[in-house]
């Protein structure tokens, strides 16, 4: 759940950084450094050119910085990924 204080974008990815950092076009047009957020790091979720995240910033810190929480579309990919209908183990007839 975002603070009171947190803003959330919705941006692209124009340019992979060093690390986990990348620079990101936000919908409004700014342009900003990004690093991706712990969770995602653990999770090896991948960030690549291109794709479209969702970016948390604090307005009264720095407006050129934010941190990636989420990747757009990351969980209907994967979803799509296992398949329609599919079942664990055997199924008996």
């Amino acid at each position: 759940m975002p603070r009171e204080d947190e803003k959330r974008f919705v941006g692209e990815v124009i340019e992979v950084l060093r690390g986990p950092e990348f620079r990101v076009r936000l919908e409004n047009g700014r342009e900003i450094l990004a690093h991706s957020c712990g969770k995602m790091r653990r999770k090896k979720i991948k960030i690549i050119l291109s794709d479209k995240v969702v970016v948390s910033m604090f307005l009264q810190y720095d407006t050129n910085r934010g941190i990636i929480v989420e990747r757009e579309g990351f969980r209907k990919k994967r979803m799509d990924d296992l398949g329609e209908g599919t079942t664990k183990g055997k199924t008996r007839k």
